[in-house]
């Protein structure tokens, strides 16, 4: 796998090297792009069918690639990756993951605008779960939350350290309030927007150039998340939902936010379909 996705990445090495940058830096940031799969790897592998994950991963590799670019934003996807690690992986080592993801949340602060998308994950997950346990007790039939009562303590106390991690910022209330800015700017409030390719919906793309045009491989992809949402209707959690739905929307606002709904939905869609395959998940 792991060779496979420096093959997808060789080319733009070369062409980061083309552009003066230097083959030192292009390898350093491929080598931050196979950490961020390698990272989504380690979330759903454990889930269920381990071939649905790394088919999964190796698909989210395709939409993800034309932001292969030597941009601050693919710290991001790598950080983003690790939140998703931490919080499939939380029940195993919560001590562990209540001090690096609130330290790496710091960093990250200080490092690209979409910090803010580390917390709003784990709140959505959390937020899932408390209406999972509500709609347990008031609806006969709805399954229980997959997080006992002292977890979701750990977690809301994850959540709380991460979101004081945000307000750590280096560049103050502005910085803060950045990612919030861009989100509105990305409605339409800035008229020239919608003409930069990256910044327009898939939705508004036009049919794909090409087999393998990443809007074509973010459409198979949907297309798999819809029918795996299908499959596993009588599987389904609110704490999936959530982020699923959120990050859905999100990379329908604008095509550059596509590795973003592929990295939360690969553990999502591997744990569906183990479960309607008897794969069985955590």
């Amino acid at each position: 796998v792991w060779q496979g996705l420096l093959l997808v990445l060789s080319g733009w090495i070369e062409a980061n090297d083309g552009l003066g940058m230097g083959r030192g830096s292009g390898v350093a940031w491929a080598m931050v792009w196979v950490a961020t799969f390698g990272l989504l790897l380690a979330a759903a592998g454990r889930l269920g069918h381990f071939h649905l994950a790394l088919a999964f991963c190796v698909l989210a590799v395709f939409v993800s690639y034309q932001r292969f670019v030597l941009r601050p934003e693919l710290l991001s996807f790598c950080f983003l990756a690790f939140f998703v690690l931490g919080a499939e992986r939380f029940r195993e080592a919560p001590k562990f993951w209540l001090v690096f993801l609130p330290l790496l949340e710091v960093f990250w602060a200080n490092a690209h605008g979409l910090h803010v998308l580390g917390p709003i994950y784990l709140g959505l997950r959390l937020l899932g779960d408390f209406l999972q346990g509500w709609a347990h007790r008031a609806l006969p039939g709805m399954a229980a939350p997959r997080a006992d009562v002292g977890e979701l303590k750990q977690r809301l106390g994850l959540l709380g350290l991460c979101a004081l991690g945000v307000l750590l910022n280096g560049n103050g209330f502005a910085g803060i309030l950045y990612p919030y800015q861009l989100f509105f700017e990305l409605g339409g409030q800035v008229d020239w927007f919608p003409v930069v390719e990256e910044l327009r919906s898939p939705l508004m793309s036009g049919l794909p150039r090409t087999f393998f045009d990443p809007i074509a491989f973010y459409w198979v992809f949907m297309l798999c998340s819809l029918g795996a949402l299908i499959m596993s209707r009588g599987e389904w959690q609110l704490s999936d939902l959530l982020p699923f739905a959120a990050f859905a929307a999100l990379s329908l606002l604008a095509r550059r936010n596509a590795p973003l709904f592929a990295l939360v939905a690969v553990p999502i869609l591997v744990r569906w379909l183990s479960s309607v395959g008897g794969g069985g998940s955590e």
